[in-house]
């Protein structure tokens, strides 16, 4: 109805108009919330495609890295074979050991408690006449050899000096407690023994050595193969995985599956009598002895060999033996950390004197890890410096 030209309002419409218009703005605030909400969801779920796409990259990449480390480990074992090689006296890797040449030599399967009687595999990428030249070159090597010197207590005390000066050395690092043990790799002789070798030390990631080379020995027995999948992964990865990352997942792995009774068998079979699984024990001076054994071809083929040692080259920790190295000298090596305690064993292969080393140190919790890496370097600056030359 109009009244002076007004129009009448009914107020309950206005109400109802009112009211109707509060519930659209709360449904549009609740459809600009969810859109909120479904775009944060998105974005979440972009991210998480984004990280998994990335892990499997990186461990892509890895794996990618690893076929290239094998690659060249072939491409090294296959000069090995090669007769010119094994013709060159010169070579420190080629010693004289028993009847055969270092590197030439096959794992004793019956000095395994555990171990079948499968025999060790031949490396593959020898041709039946390659290996008849191999053989007839390490006959000529043999019989031509002069009679090998025997370093014995004079070797010792042309390294009386190094030896003074790293124990005085090492007594001066209060707090800690060290243990060195230098071996001429090609004899296994001792040439430097300072701080407390002899004394069982936690040997953290150092003692993967011993399980890599367990497995590798199991599989020349034909129990196993590099093929096969151990986790998620292949086993030449895996193995990749535990010397050059020192991955601790793939480590549980090959314990898990070899088993602690074994390595244990294993370790004292090769001369590491002192290691103990329960606990992870081990004497350094006996683990200096088992990379000198390694060096020589006394643990695994030639081609495992090689295969192992490509894998102790560009490691993910190289601040301890490495930077003190010199130019020129080839380092292989594996190093261990663990809350105060730094390991690092290594093959120091200088063409004249190849040197198995293993360094240990208990800092008692203190983990002041680049003071720790300097006390490495001026160790091996002393040897290097101090040695008969």
């Amino acid at each position: 109805m109009t009244v002076s030209g007004y129009v009448e309002y009914d107020s309950n419409k206005i109400k109802k108009s009112k009211l109707g218009l509060q519930i659209k703005r709360h449904q549009m605030r609740g459809i600009r919330n969810f859109s909120k909400i479904h775009s944060i969801l998105i974005v979440l779920a972009a991210l998480l495609v984004v990280a998994t796409v990335a892990t499997a990259s990186i461990l892509y990449v890895r794996y990618l890295g690893m076929l290239d480390a094998k690659k060249r480990a072939e491409a090294i074992l296959e000069m090995f074979t090669d007769q010119i090689f094994f013709n060159d006296p010169s070579n420190p890797m080629v010693t004289k050991v028993g009847n055969s040449t270092g590197l030439d030599t096959a794992p004793n399967a019956s000095s395994v408690s555990d171990s079948k009687s499968s025999p060790p595999s031949a490396p593959a990428s020898t041709s039946a006449d390659k290996k008849t030249e191999v053989s007839n070159s390490v006959s000529s090597l043999e019989n031509n050899l002069a009679p090998e010197a025997n370093p014995g207590a004079s070797t010792v005390l042309l390294w009386s000096n190094a030896q003074q000066a790293v124990q005085d050395y090492v007594n001066q690092l209060s707090g800690i407690d060290w243990a060195v043990s230098v071996r001429n790799a090609s004899t296994g002789d001792l040439l430097l023994s300072a701080g407390v070798p002899d004394k069982p030390f936690t040997a953290a990631s150092t003692t993967k050595l011993l399980t890599a080379c367990a497995f590798l020995q199991k599989v020349e027995q034909k129990q196993y193969s590099l093929d096969d999948q151990i986790g998620a992964f292949p086993a030449d990865f895996q193995l990749h995985e535990l010397i050059n990352q020192s991955d601790n997942d793939s480590w549980a792995l090959f314990n898990n599956l070899l088993g602690g009774e074994n390595l244990e068998n294993y370790s004292h079979s090769i001369g590491v009598n002192s290691f103990i699984y329960d606990g992870n024990f081990v004497k350094p001076s006996e683990m200096s002895l088992m990379l000198s054994k390694l060096y020589q071809g006394q643990l695994l083929s030639p081609e495992h060999t090689k295969l192992l040692l490509s894998y102790m080259q560009n490691t993910e920790e190289e601040r301890f033996l490495p930077p003190s190295i010199p130019a020129g000298v080839t380092l292989y090596h594996k190093i261990g950390l663990l809350e105060g305690l730094v390991h690092d064993v290594g093959l120091v292969d200088d063409k004249v004197t190849p040197l198995s080393e293993a360094f240990y140190s208990d800092g008692h919790g203190n983990q002041n890890y680049d003071d720790r890496a300097l006390n490495f370097h001026s160790i091996e600056n002393i040897i290097f410096t101090e040695a008969p030359k």
